[in-house]
């Protein structure tokens, strides 16, 4: 699934997807980024996941040193079901492989 497979397309939206596709992509933050990348919604739009893991490498030192340290105790309780979703474990095995010192 990509965000052009959501509702703007749907309804011929096309202007009104790429603009909230832009304003997700500019809201992205260190604070931010760990938790929208484990998200449902990123789980189910592929294009903004892939943003979203790009962002987070690129950001990668102060990102570990933030939001990314407590991301474990929510990844075991279940609280990111983007995280379950199968397509979405090789992203994530990626992001923690390359992106170590």
């Amino acid at each position: 699934n990509t965000a052009a497979d959501g509702p703007c397309a749907e309804l011929g939206l096309q202007d009104l997807k790429e603009r909230a596709f832009q304003h997700i992509v500019k809201s992205l933050t260190v604070d931010t980024v760990v938790h929208e990348v484990f998200s449902a919604f990123s789980a189910a739009f592929e294009d903004v996941r892939k943003v979203e893991l790009q962002y987070m490498s690129e950001h990668w030192n102060d990102v570990r040193k933030g939001a990314m340290l407590n991301i474990g105790q929510f990844l075991r309780s279940g609280r990111y079901p983007g995280f379950d979703d199968g397509a979405f474990v090789p992203d994530a095995c990626i992001v923690r492989a390359t992106l170590t010192d």
